[in-house]
């Protein structure tokens, strides 16, 4: 659900659905970006893919509601994923790759699991164990929900960054007077 771009590591997802060739699940995709051909094509020719465009409001909702769990397979280093925030907030854990700072909000057996980016196979592994274990699912979306009750909201984010800003203010207020009073 997002941007599908070949850094957000469609590739990799796509690689690793044909790993998991034998196992019992369906991978519902939705967004919009340059590898929508790509994922396009996979959804006519594997029927456990479903592609659903770009969603937003209503739509974005229930297939966030009916979902199991949230795949992140990115390669390029993200900062702070809404994406995961998202996924949390419904209860949904998140396979994600571990790079940048997914591994500060996905905890490998708490709330998700991780696997090196670009590791097709690794990803294949965590989604074919979560499809043959609902027990670990189960807690694993326990944990989710849990980090979804957690998870700053955008304005207790945007306070916390302006108390840092001040405080820098501050700092840089006294420095400059303090430089005044040398000279």
């Amino acid at each position: 659900m997002g941007q599908l771009a070949a850094h957000k590591g469609i590739d990799t997802l796509i690689e690793a659905i044909g790993l998991s060739s034998g196992a019992a699940l369906t991978v519902d995709i939705a967004g919009r970006g340059d590898g929508q051909g790509k994922l396009e094509a996979l959804a006519r020719r594997d029927d456990r893919v479903r592609f659903h465009g770009f969603v937003e409001g209503h739509r974005k909702e229930q297939l966030l509601a009916e979902a199991d769990v949230l795949i992140f397979p990115s390669i390029w280093v993200e900062n702070a994923p809404m994406s995961i925030a998202e996924a949390f907030c419904f209860g949904l854990p998140v396979i994600g790759s571990r790079i940048g700072a997914v591994p500060e909000f996905v905890e490998p057996g708490s709330n998700g699991l991780l696997f090196e980016p670009g590791n097709a196979r690794a990803l294949a592994a965590r989604m074919v164990e979560l499809s043959e274990r609902p027990d670990m699912l189960v807690r694993l979306q326990q944990g989710a929900s849990e980090s979804g009750v957690s998870w700053p909201t955008p304005e207790a984010m945007a306070a916390k960054y302006l108390a840092v800003y001040r405080s820098l203010q501050g700092r840089l207020s006294d420095e400059l007077r303090h430089g005044a009073e040398r000279l």
